[in-house]
């Protein structure tokens, strides 16, 4: 929609005034002669198979040509849908509203059919834009989004500093838990701070583990460790803002001030501990993959994606959504399927054995794929544009997608929008993802696969 506002100041009662409110006449007449400039505008868009502007700045001709007449120009860019219903009229400022409506009114049943029709040809345009863009990306562009994706990686990534810190501070909790609860408790770093994934933003996130059999506690022994460990971390001198939550998987929640980075200790999710080690050692398969998974973390970051609690992404759903596409989205595959892996660790004991082994040594590849990091990266953006559909599951445990059945209970696919199998636990890593906030992930994509084409800076990829 087009908003033409006139300026908040002189509003007075002079009649004379140039920002006055027009009358009914006048009115009538802005809103004709926007109509006939809106048609002129899309005949001469369908002409010239323009792309739609994408960006809210206002070009240099228009900015020029609103001050000259006192006019402010806001453009609407969300993405056109073929079933969306536009609105064509000019709203003049708030105390105008009733006149939109009014117009609206009277004119859907004529511009309704052209609106449609034109927002289909839109859409259309678009689609084969995004279809062609892995081909038609010149080889200048991609070595430049190569360069810049590795250079925003060297400048993020976490560095051996910031991750000894955390190795020191997880030594002085693990003290601090034999002094309290003995010699039973083992304390491990897990997340991204040690899957080669994190930033120098990462929490320190550790799992507490008592019975390395075993994947939880029960509820009632999990309530009292928390409770304890609260208890005895509000007594640390570096401990901050301590919280406890009992969650799915309880936590204890804490700002370290001597690294200062946010802590989470969970108990007795060995899942994550050996899921960790997975992703560690499938991050030392190909150089090309930890910069890949960082940046699409930011990216998502940047798109206000990046939340579970808000019903959007989890960082670990984005990282199986990455690594399903590099079993599957590019030729030849630069990960195989991870059942081999994953069944091998099942058994694993995570306080003795998984100690023993080297995340370097785990997964053995001849690694074939040559395409550079930024042919990757703008891949996962096409590839995840047409995945992202509702009735499919997407599993990086046998690096295959399925129509889903209705009749798996480990996954309540009917509850659902979105699938990805944990390849551990065999549920839905995407289950937080939820209706409207599905459809703003497909369209954050879309946006992504659009830019690609005509992008002139990396930054405006984590343009909204």
């Amino acid at each position: 929609m087009i908003i033409f506002r006139k300026h908040q100041q002189n509003r007075g009662s002079n009649n004379n005034s140039p920002y006055q409110r027009p009358d009914k006449n006048q009115r009538k007449k802005l809103l004709a002669n926007n109509k006939s400039q809106q048609k002129t505008e899309k005949r001469e868009e369908s002409k010239s198979k323009a792309i739609p502007v994408q960006s809210k700045d206002v070009p240099e001709s228009s900015k020029s040509s609103n001050q000259s007449h006192e006019l402010v120009v806001v453009v609407d860019s969300s993405p056109e849908q073929p079933s969306a219903k536009k609105r064509k009229v000019i709203a003049i400022e708030s105390d105008d509203e009733e006149i939109a409506k009014e117009d609206d009114k009277s004119k859907s049943s004529v511009e309704q059919p052209e609106a449609s029709s034109s927002s289909k040809n839109s859409h259309s345009n678009k689609e084969k834009i995004i279809a062609s863009t892995s081909e038609s990306l010149p080889d200048k562009y991609k070595s430049h989004l190569t360069s810049a994706a590795w250079k925003y990686y060297e400048k993020n990534r976490q560095n051996k500093a910031s991750f000894d810190r955390k190795c020191v501070l997880r030594d002085g909790i693990q003290t601090l838990i034999v002094e309290n609860f003995g010699k039973e408790g083992v304390l491990h770093l897990t997340g991204s701070s040690m899957t080669g994934f994190g930033t120098m933003t990462s929490d320190a996130d550790m799992a507490l583990v008592f019975d390395p059999n075993l994947n939880t506690i029960s509820k009632k022994k999990a309530r009292n460790v928390i409770t304890r460990l609260a208890s005895c971390l509000r007594r640390q001198a570096f401990c901050a803002n301590v919280e406890m939550i009992f969650a799915k998987v309880p936590i204890v929640k804490f700002f370290d001030r001597i690294s200062e980075c946010d802590v989470d200790i969970n108990i007795n999710n060995t899942v994550g501990i050996k899921n960790s080690f997975l992703l560690k050692s499938i991050s030392l398969v190909d150089e090309r993959i930890p910069p890949l998974i960082i940046f699409v973390k930011a990216w998502a970051k940047a798109q206000d994606i990046n939340s579970a609690f808000m019903g959007t992404l989890s960082s670990y759903l984005l990282v199986s959504m990455v690594i399903y596409f590099l079993q599957t989205g590019i030729s030849p595959p630069l990960l195989p399927p991870l059942r081999q892996y994953v069944d091998n660790l099942q058994s694993v004991n995570v306080n003795t054995q998984l100690q023993t082994l080297q995340p370097a040594q785990f997964i053995k590849l001849q690694v074939r794929n040559q395409e550079t990091l930024g042919e990757v990266l703008a891949k996962f953006f096409l590839f995840w544009n047409k995945k992202l559909k509702q009735n499919k599951v997407f599993s990086v445990y046998t690096a295959q997608e399925k129509i889903r059945t209705y009749n798996e209970p480990f996954l309540d696919t009917g509850a659902y929008v979105f699938c990805v199998e944990e390849p551990f636990l065999k549920d839905n890593i995407a289950r937080a993802v939820r209706g409207e906030k599905f459809k703003t992930v497909k369209q954050k994509f879309h946006q992504a696969c659009f830019k690609l084409k005509d992008i002139a800076t990396f930054d405006e990829l984590f343009e909204e």
